[in-house]
């Protein structure tokens, strides 16, 4: 694997944008240049470092490029300013992106007493651009990125090392798995112009190096969860799975260990429900599921209406299948609630799955978390956890011992897939408990630990239960705008009061961002991943504002005025009858109640909804 510029010198004049490459690791020599013509956007490379004709107005050092976003009045050049080491791990470090910065590529000039550029633009294209700007913004700063200059971080091990790949020098951007490549987009025209060595592959998720001590013996832990770009969104904007077969919040998550020249992966997959159905976001703490399950629906029937033989299970069948081809084997966990309007999508879920595959191919379980752990018992999840032993058991886990080309890698034959209905808490208990089990497994197959024993007896599985907590919370911020829920029980083995307060408040914070934040956080991926049309005219739908009617622009007007008119009765009215403060209060409630009943029938309009329109 060859490896990219890491480091860079940053330079910026009215004409020319220049990046010269300061790292000796990479494939390219150390008088490499990247140029970008700000007049005309071109952009190659060359091998000399050059002297500039103009001071440059910024000159810095940078950590790698992202891409080029192109919007409809101007491109970005997105640059890494700030990066935090993780660790290192097989000789490779990986980094997070502390902050990302972006530039215009078409230059700034003068013309008069104002500063326009090189394009001529109106004030209404202008206020767009600025929107979507400042969507990009939100999208680069709200996504945990994760990468590695030198190692393909967006693949699993046992694909690098069983196919040979890591023996290949070729591009970490031509060799990466597009699923989880977050920059695959803004590194288009880069990778089309060849210029490979300035393109770093971006991962979301989460990713974490640690040692733990073992008695004498030391092991290196990495945890690394790979998020899907495929299909990104935040929760109630992005539910279930599309056409093609790819779900909302589609994590891969890997569980590393390394001991001298001993490699170990183990890794569990999670997904939404892979059926058409969505949450419309409508100030209703649990908006109503809406399932896709009939031809004779609307939505459906628009959807496909170009395509033959459509099935309920039509997108369920292609998820699974392309899971087969990628993973193997899959045992099918669903955590979600078996009554309710939960209950309906599991049954979907449960028929789509044993109809339409043998049990050796798909195995589905159901098991209603809230059911069984009822009570904060959640140390009863590992009742589930045998239950699956005998699978994990015939799965295995990858193993190579470096160095040793004679040795045949075990391989792990299947993979565990776990949803709840957000694939977030449940599903992160869940999957914490199995990570427990096979890291005690490859633990006693080192001989490091004892047959009797578990990571459990020793004093660093404190450490790696909040790697886990951390982990679950760097997920739940991606998707559900908090940290996860139930994170108490991951950190410390048992439910605690203090966290079902610290539950009860993130659950309100999640309400808020659903209603009020997602929407321009959905349009924010979709223009990061390139799913935006860039139609001048179709760019933007009306704002949010302007599409509510009046009677729903004043009615919450109307309900504050109600509610301190009532409050103002109670307390301060005082120099009348208790028949007229009565009626002045009963009179003030009746208006606030039917105000607010209108604003809840009315939900989905005062919720912000994306107004981005996608390809």
């Amino acid at each position: 694997m060859s490896s990219l510029v890491e480091r860079a010198r940053f330079r910026v004049t009215d004409d020319w944008i220049v990046v010269d490459a300061l790292n000796t690791k990479a494939s390219v020599t150390s008088h490499t240049s990247l140029f970008l013509c700000r007049k005309t956007g071109r952009v190659f490379e060359r091998q000399e470092r050059p002297a500039l004709e103009q001071s440059p107005q910024v000159d810095r050092i940078i950590f790698g490029i992202v891409g080029i976003m192109q919007l409809p009045d101007n491109e970005y050049l997105i640059y890494i300013k700030e990066r935090e080491w993780i660790g290192n791990f097989l000789q490779h470090d990986i980094y997070k992106v502390a902050q990302m910065d972006w530039i215009p590529v078409k230059r700034v000039v003068e013309n008069g007493a104002k500063r326009t550029t090189t394009t001529t633009t109106n004030t209404t294209s202008s206020m767009k651009n600025n929107y979507l700007v400042s969507l990009l913004s939100l999208a680069l700063s709200e996504t945990p990125f994760y990468y590695s200059p030198s190692f393909m971080l967006t693949r699993r091990l046992q694909t690098i090392y069983s196919s040979n790949i890591h023996q290949l020098v070729k591009p970490l951007c031509l060799t990466a798995d597009k699923r989880f490549f977050w920059n695959y987009y803004l590194a288009k025209s880069l990778i089309e112009n060849k210029l490979y060595s300035w393109v770093m592959p971006l991962i979301a998720g989460f990713v974490r190096c640690e040692l733990f001590p073992l008695d004498s013996k030391v092991v290196r832990y990495i945890l690394i969860s790979r998020i899907s770009c495929e299909r990104a969104g935040p929760r109630y904007h992005c539910r279930g799975s599309d056409w093609e077969g790819k779900v909302a919040n589609f994590v891969e998550t890997e569980q590393i260990v390394t001991y001298y020249d001993h490699v170990f992966s183990f890794v569990q997959i999670r997904g939404s429900i892979p059926v058409m159905w969505k949450q419309t976001p409508n100030l209703k703490y649990k908006p109503k599921i809406k399932i896709y399950s009939s031809k004779t629906q609307p939505e459906f029937a628009a959807l496909h209406s170009k395509t033959e033989n459509v099935s309920p299970f039509t997108c369920l069948v292609r998820h699974f299948e392309q899971l087969k081809d990628c993973y193997g084997p899959q045992v099918a966990v669903s955590l979600i609630d078996q009554k309710g309007s939960e209950a309906t999508l599991g049954d979907l879920y449960q028929s789509g799955t044993r109809e339409n595959f043998p049990s050796n191919v798909v195995d589905y379980i159901a098991w209603d978390f809230h059911r069984y752990c009822k009570g904060m018992r959640f140390d009863r999840v590992y009742q589930l956890v045998q239950q699956l032993e005998s699978s994990l058991e015939s799965f295995g886990y990858f193993y190579k011992k470096l160095g040793d080309d004679s040795m045949t890698p075990q391989l792990q034959k299947g993979y565990v897939r776990t949803n709840c209905i957000d694939c977030l808490d449940r599903t992160n208990v869940l999957q914490s408990a199995i990570a427990e089990v096979i890291l005690t497994k490859q633990l006693r197959q080192l001989e490091i630990i004892s047959q009797e024993k578990s990571i459990k007896d020793f004093a660093v599985y404190a450490k790696f239960s909040n790697i886990w907590a951390d982990h679950a919370d760097a997920i739940s911020e991606y998707y559900a705008g908090t940290g996860a829920l139930k994170t108490d029980y991951t950190r410390t083995g048992k439910r605690s009061y203090r966290g079902i307060a610290v539950d009860g408040w993130r659950s309100m914070l999640r309400y808020w961002k659903n209603n009020f934040v997602d929407g321009y956080k959905q349009d924010a991926y979709n223009l990061l991943l390139g799913k935006v049309q860039m139609n001048a005219d179709k760019t933007t739908t009306p704002s949010y504002w302007s599409q509510l009617s009046w009677k729903e622009k004043w009615i919450p007007l109307v309900c504050l005025m109600a509610l301190l008119s009532c409050v103002w009765g109670v307390f301060w009215l005082r120099d009348v009858s208790w028949k007229y403060r009565v009626a002045h209060v009963v009179a003030s409630l009746s208006i606030f109640w039917r105000g607010l009943s209108f604003i809840i029938s009315h939900g989905e309009h005062y919720a912000v909804q994306p107004r981005l329109s996608t390809s």
